[in-house]
This record gives C-alpha cells, structure tokens and sequence, in this order.
C-alpha cells in the first residue's frame, strides 16, 4: 500500500499544476504560493476530492488527474514534470493523509502506485533553471 505521503504529493502536483498535456500554458504557473497558502492549498485539494467548488485552473487540473496518474504525465512538458514533482515531494513529506485521500479517490486498487514512484524519482532532482 502506499505511504499516505505519496498520495497526497501526487493529488497536489496534478491538481495544483493543473497540466495542460497539449501545451505549456501553466509553466509559469506559481504552485509555491498555492502550497504556503493553507486556504488555497485546502481549495484545490477540496475540488480535486469533490469536497468544494473548483476555480477554472483547478476544474482543469481535476480532468487531467486519471491521464496523468494512468501515464506517470507521459504528454507533460518537462518543466510540467518538474513542478509535478516539486509539488508531490511536498506533498508526500508534509501532507500524507491528503495524499492518501486522492489515491484513494484516483487510484483506488493502488494499479499505478510504482510507476508514480518511479516517475517522481527520475524526475526530482531535474530542476531545469524554473525554480
């Protein structure tokens, strides 16, 4: 079963990123002000759990989440990637029980776990000047 950190990085990333898999538009997207902000991270992480309304950019996210999680974000752009993985890593070690509740909600028979995993480790450390 997978830690509840891993869950909550991986609901987190897809929905603050809210990836577009077809273009770069949210590249410059700021998720650090989403994640020190407790009232927009609750937003986000309440939409992408059907707990409360969703903004546009979070309603958009929401739709990517099953893509991204089934395909470990295959059409994700690499600086996409990135911001996935810095917010997943967050999530994980700060947030595990809300990730834990997105796994439950979006990979309930725990069929993508490892591959997450996988993607979030070669991708982590891959800072491509965005920070």
């Amino acid at each position: 079963m997978p830690s509840s950190i891993t869950l909550v990085f991986l609901s987190c990333v897809i929905a603050i990123v809210s990836v577009d898999a077809y273009t770069n538009r949210y590249d410059n997207f700021d998720i650090d002000s989403v994640l020190k902000s407790d009232r927009m991270y609750k937003s986000y992480l309440n939409c992408f759990l059907d707990l409360g309304p969703c903004n546009p950019m979070a309603e958009e996210g929401k739709k990517l989440i099953p893509e991204i999680i089934d395909s470990s974000c295959a059409k994700c752009s690499p600086h996409q990637k990135y911001l996935i993985c810095k917010v997943f890593k967050i999530i994980l070690e700060q947030k595990p029980d809300d990730m834990q509740k997105l796994l439950q909600k979006y990979d309930p028979q725990n069929k993508h776990y490892q591959n997450l995993i996988k993607f979030v480790k070669e991708n982590e450390n891959n800072n491509l000047i965005y920070n």
